[in-house]
């Protein structure tokens, strides 16, 4: 009798775990669906994450290994650099896939990465203290505030629209999976790739610091096309952001 009891509760809890298992299955194959769905809507927007990213990393790695100035304010803006750097993939795969909420956190520790760096570069660098967004450029302020926003919990409006599966014409329940919203992907994805120009920029100036390296004719023409895809796609008014001049 023992052995039987045993062996209910030890189906029990393989159930218990199955289901748990076969959610997050679940999940990632709604999300590769949202991804694929972004896929076909995005255009050229996907060019320009490749062209934004592929010459930021051009521009931070091309002194890699080889001495130069250093300094504190230095050292902080590489080090945030980096760290920008490193969450770009998972920031790609939060909007891509439709965890927005996730994604407007991501992309605000990434406008706050860029006014941290230039507050490294004017000396006004503050530990442990968010920085004056304000720092960023112009519009950061109600970019951030949107973030804050779509990061936020308590906003019960944006989380039904972004949440709230359909059931039938009377009832109505949170989606425990991904729900793709092409209007959030492509604001999300946008500034995501307007961030990534951001920081190439920034990047360049320190690297002409350190090295008294330019960015290349042909990083300043990538940089230049993917700001040209961004603003053809209605999302950057021009001339918002000029990678023309030389730093």
């Amino acid at each position: 009798m023992s052995e039987k009891r045993e062996t209910k509760k030890h189906q029990a809890a393989r159930d218990f775990l199955d289901r748990g298992m076969s959610q997050l299955d679940i999940q990632r194959n709604a999300q590769a669906a949202t991804r694929k769905r972004w896929k076909a809507d995005a255009g050229r927007l996907l060019d320009a994450h490749l062209l934004a990213f592929s010459t930021l990393v051009s521009i931070v790695t091309k002194k890699a290994g080889q001495p130069g100035r250093t300094s504190a304010s230095l050292s902080g803006r590489m080090s945030l650099i980096a760290s920008f750097i490193q969450g770009v993939d998972i920031c790609e795969v939060c909007v891509s896939e439709g965890l927005y909420f996730q994604a407007a956190n991501l992309l605000k520790q990434e406008l706050e990465t860029i006014a941290a760096i230039e507050e490294f570069k004017i000396g006004q660098r503050r530990e442990n203290r968010t920085p004056n967004i304000s720092r960023a450029g112009p519009g950061a302020g109600p970019l951030y505030s949107d973030l804050n926003a779509a990061a936020h919990v308590a906003d019960q409006a944006l989380l039904s629209r972004l949440i709230t599966n359909i059931v039938s014409a009377e009832v109505i329940g949170a989606s425990l999976v991904p729900m793709y919203n092409r209007e959030a992907s492509s604001h999300l994805y946008c500034l995501h790739v307007y961030l990534m120009v951001k920081c190439a920029i920034a990047a360049a100036e320190t690297v002409k610091e350190t090295h008294d390296e330019e960015m290349t004719d042909l990083e300043r023409e990538l940089l230049n096309s993917a700001v040209e895809i961004l603003t053809a796609s209605g999302w950057l008014v021009a001339p918002a952001l000029d990678v023309t001049a030389k730093s």
